[in-house]
């Protein structure tokens, strides 16, 4: 019980208290909305349609309507045609140097549909090119076929990024495409 701190005596007065915002340690507790489990779906001709909660594919896989596509992320497609007006939806990509948050909104609404965080290995290819730079530097040193040290023959091509920068890169735009070919989303938008 929420009086059980003074005692075995009587209740205080006044009001039951209110569940706090936030956790004791300052992070804030998830909001409800934003954890309901969806679910792609595609039609018979692989074309995008809204999203359906979980329930609702459920029923659609026990009751023979549709079969599912793929795992991850888990997608179902149609057997029978089933007209559908289309909501828009609206990509959010949030940039980060480790983690890139991406949040798929109903336009109308401002609902989120599906939302998902891209860890990034960034430091892990940092850490394979330094491996990769001192095995280079060891066979130099070794009593084997010399290698020579090659570092004035290489030019950088023009708009060059960084291998980590490129990895981050190349990780949004594929779960852009991804997200492309499941949810019928106009328009994307990046937070600064």
């Amino acid at each position: 019980m929420w009086w059980s701190c003074w005692g075995r005596g009587g209740v205080p007065e006044g009001p039951e208290p209110r569940k706090p915002d936030r956790h004791w340690r300052g992070r804030p507790y998830p909001a409800r909305e934003s954890n309901i489990p969806v679910v792609f779906v595609l039609s018979s001709r692989k074309e995008p349609q809204n999203p359906v909660h979980q329930a609702v594919a459920r029923k659609l896989l026990t009751a023979g309507q549709a079969a599912v596509f793929r795992h991850a992320p888990f997608t179902i497609i149609l057997k029978g045609e089933e007209p559908e007006a289309l909501r828009p939806l609206r990509l959010k990509i949030d940039p980060g140097s480790k983690v890139t948050g991406l949040a798929l909104i109903e336009e109308h609404s401002h609902r989120v549909v599906f939302a998902a965080e891209l860890r990034h290995r960034g430091q892990a290819v940092r850490d394979a090119l330094v491996h990769r730079r001192a095995l280079r530097r060891s066979r130099r040193s070794r009593k084997t076929r010399h290698r020579a040290p090659r570092f004035l023959n290489r030019r950088r091509r023009s708009g060059w990024l960084p291998p980590s920068l490129e990895s981050r890169i190349a990780n949004v735009m594929t779960w852009v495409r991804r997200l492309r070919r499941l949810t019928p989303f106009g328009r994307s938008r990046l937070n600064p």
